[in-house]
C-alpha cells in the first residue's frame, strides 16, 4: 500500500481515538498547593486538581476550574495579557496574515497536511479540541480553550505544539471575536444605562452561550468604563446551552471575577443555566417570561446560534426573542462570511459550521423582523448587532 494511503488510514484512527481536549480529559498533574477554593484540592468531581504552576500564573488574572478539576484562566479582555488591538488597522493586519498562513498550508499536497495534522494532534490538545467535533459544534469547553492565548497556556495543560498553534492568525481572530463581541455589548449597555431608571436589573440573555464569556466580558468593560454605571442594578445572566459543562464553569469563574478585590466584587450577579435546544423556540417565550419589569436586556450568541443552525431556525428565534423582550433589546452575534478563504480556514474543523452571504444573512434577520445596527468584519467572521425593526 502507498505510504500517503497508510498516513491517511493512521490519522483517521488516530484522529478518532485521541482524547477531544486535556480541558474535558483526566488530569494527569496534581495539584498539590493550591487549594482553588475546595476542600483538599479536590475538584468538583472529587478527583484531585490540576494547578496552574505558581511561576506561571499571571498577576492580575483570576482563574478557575472545570468540572474535572482543571484549573484555567478566566478571560478577560480587560488584562493586557488578554486584550487585543480591535482598530481597524490591526484587523487588517491581522486578516492579511491569516490568508497568507492558509495560503502557505493550501499549497501542501493533501496527504502531508493529513499527516501533519494527525501528528500536531497527538501533541496538541488545542488541536484536538478544535478537530473533536465531528460533524456537530465544538463544545462550549473546547471553543474556551482556543481562546487563550499562548501566554495563558499553561505546562499543568498544554504543550509547546498548543502555544505555537495559538500564536496563528486564525486563532488570534477566534480571540478577537469575543473581544469584539464583549466591546458591542458592553456598548450597548452603557447607552441603555443612561436611559434606564436608578436600579433597574440587567437581563443578559446568551443563546448557546457557554461559559457566557461575552456576558462576563462585557460586564467588566462596562465596569472599566463607568465604574459607578453598573452600581445599584442587579444583573442576571441566563446561559440557554444544551450542556451544563461549560455553563459550569462560566458559573466558576464569575465567583472568581467577584472574590474580594476582584473587578466584579460589588455587584449583585446572578449566574443560570437553563437547557435549551435551539431546534424547538417554543420553549424560549417561558425563559423570557422570567425577565423582570423594567429590565435593561441584552441577548447574544457568539459562534453559537448564526455559526450552526439552519435559516427557519434562526428566524424562528429571532421572531421568539423579537415577541417576548422589550422595545430596546438587541441581540449581538456573529456568523461566517461566505468566503473561500473562510472556508479554508475552517477546514481544520469537523465542525458543520455554515456561511453566509452579508445580503443574504441581511434578508434573514429582516423577514424576522430585526435590522442590523452594527456590523463589524473581523477575521474569518462578522460581528453584528441586531436592534428590533
Amino acid at each position: 500500500m502507498p505510504i500517503w494511503r497508510r498516513a491517511g488510514r493512521a490519522f483517521r484512527r488516530g484522529a478518532d481515538n485521541v482524547e477531544s481536549s486535556v480541558v474535558e480529559g483526566r488530569a494527569e498533574r496534581k495539584c498539590r498547593r493550591f487549594s482553588l477554593g475546595m476542600a483538599s484540592g479536590a475538584s468538583h468531581d472529587g478527583a484531585m486538581a490540576t494547578c496552574i504552576p505558581a511561576s506561571e500564573r499571571i498577576g492580575g488574572v483570576y482563574y478557575a476550574t472545570t468540572r474535572n478539576g482543571i484549573e484555567l484562566p478566566v478571560i478577560d479582555v480587560t488584562h493586557p495579557s488578554f486584550a487585543m488591538d480591535s482598530s481597524d488597522a490591526a484587523v487588517r493586519t491581522l486578516r492579511e496574515r491569516g490568508r497568507e498562513e492558509i495560503a502557505r498550508w493550501s499549497r501542501r499536497p493533501a496527504w502531508i497536511s493529513r499527516l501533519m495534522l494527525f501528528l500536531f494532534a497527538r501533541r496538541s490538545a488545542m488541536l484536538r479540541a478544535v478537530r473533536s467535533s465531528k460533524g456537530g459544534f465544538l463544545s462550549g469547553m473546547n471553543t474556551y480553550l482556543v481562546k487563550l492565548p499562548p501566554g495563558h497556556l499553561a505546562s499543568s495543560f498544554a504543550t509547546a505544539a498548543d502555544r505555537r498553534i495559538a500564536r496563528g492568525a486564525q486563532l488570534a481572530g477566534i480571540r478577537l471575536r469575543l473581544q469584539i463581541m464583549s466591546e458591542l455589548l458592553a456598548e450597548q449597555l452603557a447607552r441603555d444605562l443612561t436611559r434606564a431608571p436608578a436600579g433597574a436589573p440587567i437581563f443578559l440573555l446568551n443563546v448557546a452561550g457557554g461559559p457566557a464569556m461575552d456576558s462576563l466580558n462585557a460586564l467588566l468593560l462596562a465596569r472599566r468604563q463607568a465604574p459607578a454605571a453598573l452600581a445599584g442594578h442587579p444583573v442576571r445572566i441566563e446561559v440557554l446551552d444544551l450542556h451544563d459543562e461549560a455553563p459550569a464553569f462560566g458559573r466558576r469563574a464569575l465567583d472568581a471575577l467577584r472574590a474580594a478585590g476582584a473587578p466584579l466584587a460589588p455587584l449583585d450577579i446572578g449566574f443560570r443555566h437553563e437547557p435549551y435546544d435551539w431546534n424547538q423556540p417554543e420553549s424560549l417565550r417561558g425563559i423570557l417570561r422570567g425577565q423582570a419589569d423594567g429590565a435593561v436586556g441584552l441577548g447574544s450568541s457568539e459562534g453559537g446560534l448564526f455559526s450552526y443552525a439552519g435559516d427557519e431556525v434562526i428566524r424562528a428565534n429571532l421572531e421568539v426573542l423579537r415577541a417576548g423582550t422589550g422595545r430596546d433589546f438587541t441581540f449581538t452575534g456573529t456568523y461566517s462570511p461566505e468566503h473561500p478563504l473562510t472556508r479554508a480556514a475552517l477546514r481544520f474543523s469537523r465542525a458543520a459550521s455554515r456561511f453566509f452571504a452579508p445580503e443574504a444573512f441581511a434578508r434573514l434577520v429582516r423577514a424576522a423582523g430585526w435590522r442590523i445596527d452594527r456590523d463589524i468584519e473581523a477575521v474569518g467572521t462578522r460581528c453584528v448587532r441586531l436592534a428590533k425593526a
